[in-house]
């Protein structure tokens, strides 16, 4: 036998060396968990601050849809909420499993990890979720799964969380690609990661805030084309066929789904700018919400 390796044997050291391993590993695991936890805090967080903001008088001023009001009803089926962000939380756990988000730096790489998500994001996910967000309005998915989300007409932040179990589980499938693609290509930090989600869930529901918090000249601006704003998600929950990207119009543009700038999205963010909504529409698109689904 060689020496050195007897020697490890007796003297117990590469028992304390596995020992020193197995240790390590468990502390990253259980600091992710964690972290899972804190970023589930936080998102808790953040969504109650929009859910107060959008029902501020700041946000009077330019709120987009008005009719029909927001009542006990949709407040109760859009309590539903919790469950997608525990959904999240035990996928997130679950990918750590697997050792894709194992080990990772706290802070050290973050632009590059951030720079990743968003390019994924931007492509991948994007043009999925577009296809993806077509099918739930063909007649069947959107009879049994999607019409859940769309009886929000009047839309608030908890709308953009609020999903008929089986779709909420889909996007979190979805939703983990970008950072899953960038955990796999080893770039993946701690921070980067709890920044992804949040600014998903500030973009989401935001979108959802129902008030307009752009100002007008992004209306006329190239930017109208990178990324979208309240009033353009406003239209697809009032036109339902109009208006399926998720953050970034591009998929829209496209396939020729969007409504822009100098014809209704103008007119609709002017209307909201300048304090007239008509409140017939409202009450006329309740009863249009029944048949939201492309035939």
């Amino acid at each position: 036998n060689n020496p050195s390796t007897t020697h490890m044997f007796v003297s117990g050291d590469i028992w304390q060396s596995l020992t020193n391993t197995v240790w390590s590993e468990n502390n990253d695991f259980w600091f992710f968990c964690g972290f899972s936890v804190a970023i589930w805090f936080s998102r808790v967080l953040l969504l109650k601050t929009l859910v107060s903001v959008g029902r501020s008088p700041i946000a009077e001023p330019t709120r987009i849809t008005k009719r029909p009001v927001i009542n006990e009803k949709q407040i109760e089926r859009e309590s539903v909420w919790p469950l997608g962000y525990f959904l999240d939380v035990v996928a997130i756990i679950g990918i750590r499993l697997t050792g894709i988000f194992a080990n990772m730096p706290y802070f050290e790489g973050t632009l590059t990890a951030i720079g990743w998500e968003l390019l994924v994001h931007a492509t991948i996910v994007e043009f999925i979720y577009y296809l993806f967000h077509r099918a739930l309005h063909v007649q069947w998915l959107y009879k049994n799964y999607h019409q859940y989300h769309h009886k929000s007409i009047n839309t608030e932040p908890t709308t953009g969380v609020s999903f008929e179990v089986g779709e909420r589980l889909a996007y979190t499938v979805l939703f983990a690609i970008a950072p899953i693609v960038t955990g796999y290509l080893g770039v993946q930090t701690y921070a980067g990661l709890a920044a992804y989600l949040l600014w998903f869930d500030f973009m989401n529901e935001g979108g959802h805030i129902n008030f307009e918090v752009l100002p007008k000249w992004f209306f006329r601006s190239p930017l109208r084309y990178i990324i979208y704003s309240p009033t353009f998600h406003a239209v697809h929950h009032t036109k339902f066929k109009k208006n399926y990207s998720l953050f970034m119009p591009w998929t829209d543009i496209l396939f020729g789904t969007a409504v822009y700038t100098h014809d209704e999205q103008l007119a609709a963010a002017t209307k909201a700018l300048m304090g007239q909504v008509d409140e017939e529409v409202g009450a006329k698109i309740a009863v249009e919400t029944q048949d939201g689904q492309d035939v």
